[in-house]
């Protein structure tokens, strides 16, 4: 893409991305329905790492991602969840390629990634309410919040983004 931008700041032409190309493989992954039905914010993320794969060698071969570049490349991440969202871009961009036909093997298939700690812990009745009480001082709209996170299940950021038009009064309007 920023080959694209710099040759039409410059006035030249836009040479076609190669077949088979770390450049092209990226274009056809963000043509695809699965991208295009990414969250906002997951879509951001990806991006990210689509970037940073991209940085590689736009016009080298996809097929050179070897076994070896992939761990090396999760690896460069410095945290868990980075590595665990950067395999999760490369897994994508496997899945076109050998649909393609341009790689005989996933290469990201198998990788010992960590995982986060299992959340098991419920809060009791009484931590609720102490949390509740303090949260009454502190915001009144935290309480608000929390109801909701604790009586819908949805995720933090999910709770976040809805609006009062939303609420009917009894239910609450949500697009999973």
């Amino acid at each position: 893409m920023v080959e694209r931008l710099n040759a039409a700041a410059d006035g030249q032409q836009a040479a076609e991305l190669a077949p088979g190309s770390v450049a092209k493989v990226i274009a056809e992954y963000r043509e695809s329905d699965e991208y295009c039905d990414l969250a906002p914010g997951t879509a951001r993320y990806y991006n990210r790492y689509l970037r940073d794969i991209e940085a590689l060698g736009p016009r080298l071969p996809f097929s050179s991602f070897t076994r070896r570049a992939v761990v090396e490349l999760i690896e460069s991440c410095a945290k868990p969840h980075q590595r665990a969202k950067c395999a999760a871009v490369l897994k994508n961009l496997f899945k076109i390629a050998h649909y393609r036909r341009l790689v005989a093997t996933d290469e990201t298939v198998g990788l010992r990634l960590r995982t986060s700690k299992t959340r098991d812990r419920i809060w009791s009745s009484g931590e609720i309410d102490r949390w509740l009480d303090a949260a009454r001082v502190e915001d009144p709209h935290m309480v608000t919040g929390f109801l909701v996170l604790l009586f819908t299940a949805q995720r933090p950021n999910d709770v976040l983004r809805i609006t009062w038009p939303q609420y009917s009064g009894s239910a609450i309007r949500l697009r999973q």
